[in-house]
Order: C-alpha cells, then structure tokens, then sequence
C-alpha cells in the first residue's frame, strides 16, 4: 500500500485549466465588455451596467482558474471570480491609505528600507494582520505584486472589520456583483404585486461609466498577469476586438497615468500593439 500522502487524490494539486480555456474566457470578456460599450452608447444604461458586470465576472475568472484552477461547485464562483475586482475598488477606495503603502505594496520596497509613515506604524501595532503583511515583505515571501495586493487587501479587509467599517463592502465580498447585474436586468415583484426593483433604478450614465472604466481596466489587467504566467498564452492577441474610443478607457489610462505611470505606459503599448490590425467592434461581437 502507498503511503505517501502526497499521492492521494485529496493532496494533488487542482486540475490546471488549459491555454484553450483560458482564451475563451478572454474572448467571453472581451464579447461582454464590446456589448457594454453599445448599450452605453446607445444610452442603455441598465444593459451596460449589466454587460459590464459580466465583463468583469468573466476577467476575474480568467484570473482566478489560471492562479487556483477550478473552483468547486459548492463555492459562489460569480463572487469568487468578482473577489479581485472587489479587492481593487477597496483598495482603490481607501486610497488615503493605501497611497502610503503604494512603494510596497507595487515595487515590494523592504518597508525597512524605506521607513514607515506614523499612521503605518501605528497599524502595524494595532493590527497583527499588517505587522504580518510588512513582515512577509521583509522575509521575501510576497515576491509578485498580485501577491502583495492580495496579503495588504486583507490586512485592510481586518482592519476595517476591527474597526466596523467594512459592512458596507461585506456583500460584494461574499456576493460578488451578481445583486447588481440581477436588478440592472430584471424587474422584481413583491408577494403583494408591488415593484421591488426596478431596472430603472440602473439607468444612471454616471453608475453605467464606473463599471464599463471597472471592466476595460479589470479585462486589461487579468490579460496582462494571466499573460505573465502563462507565456505561450498570446492572450492579448484577443484584445484586437477592442476599439480605441471603447468606453471607458480615457477615464481608466487618466487614472493610471495619475496613479501608475509606468503601467500606464505599459498598458498603452500593450493594447497598442494588441490592436495593430484589429477589426471593428461590431466584427468582433
């Protein structure tokens, strides 16, 4: 008998999701993101909204199966492949902070190296989950900056939740976005035969632009890192079916040139170079 633990079926690693898959599931997003950019400018904002979600559903999972392989059908997998977007909104919202731990948290500075702020030092002390994230940095674990936004993200998430001023994002984390794709789509009626929701509630430009910047950016990113570990990939190569005046992007390249200059400069010659002989979008959808 075998008795090598790491030759049971419970120890082996997940299945790898493969090169074929993980294509689809870029062109998918892309198909989405392209169907957002109509409704928008064909001022459908509800249905933008709600193609835009799913967009970044599809991004996520790109992501997501590429780094953990597939995810078991008992878990949420809309909120499991939405995690990371979520993730970045937080980080993104709380950017007083987060701006302090940038050098970190992007380059993986040695926070002794590069001496911690007061208001830093004074969450290191208080919250074991950021004594813990500076001192993984320091030791060389969070070698990819995925990894480091992922570990400062929930030190943050703990925090705030010590604090009681998480609840608001609590949903999102465990739900995903599906609540919003669901009432930017349907119509709800109660048990007495009164409107619920209504789509109409959805039909914000301004809600419609969030999430249409939120999926070109999110699709662009998950292509890039997906990209980084897979190199035979050639997942930009999907990115061709995006046109230039997609909605959203002069607002996303403006906060990254503000935010991430040098990715910014990444980006845009990556989706650049992607595009180079590209289609139309309505060819693409």
């Amino acid at each position: 008998m075998n008795t090598n633990p790491t030759s049971t079926p419970a120890a082996q690693a997940a299945p790898t999701v493969s090169d074929a898959a993980l294509r689809a599931i870029a062109a998918n997003a892309v198909r989405h993101l392209l169907e957002a950019d109509l409704h928008y400018k064909a001022r459908r904002f509800p249905s933008a909204t709600a193609s835009a979600v799913l967009s970044i559903e599809e991004a996520g999972k790109l992501s997501y199966l590429q780094v953990h392989g597939p995810v078991p059908k008992k878990v949420k997998r809309h909120a499991a492949h939405a995690m990371f977007f979520v993730g970045l909104l937080k980080a993104l919202g709380s950017w007083d902070l987060s701006a302090e731990w940038i050098k970190i948290v992007r380059d993986g500075a040695n926070p002794a190296d590069l001496g911690l702020t007061v208001r830093q030092q004074q969450d290191v002390a208080a919250h074991a989950e950021f004594k813990e994230f500076v001192r993984r940095v320091q030791s060389g674990e969070l070698t990819d900056s995925t990894e480091r936004l992922n570990a400062f993200a929930a030190a943050q998430i703990a925090k705030e939740r010590s604090e009681g001023t998480f609840e608001v994002w609590d949903s999102l984390f465990t739900d995903g976005l599906q609540a919003i794709r669901l009432k930017a789509t349907y119509v709800d009626v109660t048990e007495s035969g009164d409107v619920q929701t209504d789509v109409n509630t959805f039909a914000d430009e301004r809600m419609a632009k969030f999430m249409c910047t939120g999926a070109i950016g999110f699709l662009v990113l998950s292509v890039m890192l997906t990209e980084h570990s897979r190199k035979n990939l050639e997942a930009r190569e999907i990115l061709k079916g995006v046109p230039g005046d997609v909605t959203g992007w002069d607002a996303l390249f403006e906060a990254l040139c503000k935010l991430f200059p040098a990715l910014a400069s990444q980006v845009q010659s990556g989706v650049e170079g992607a595009q180079t002989g590209a289609g139309s979008s309505t060819d693409a959808i």
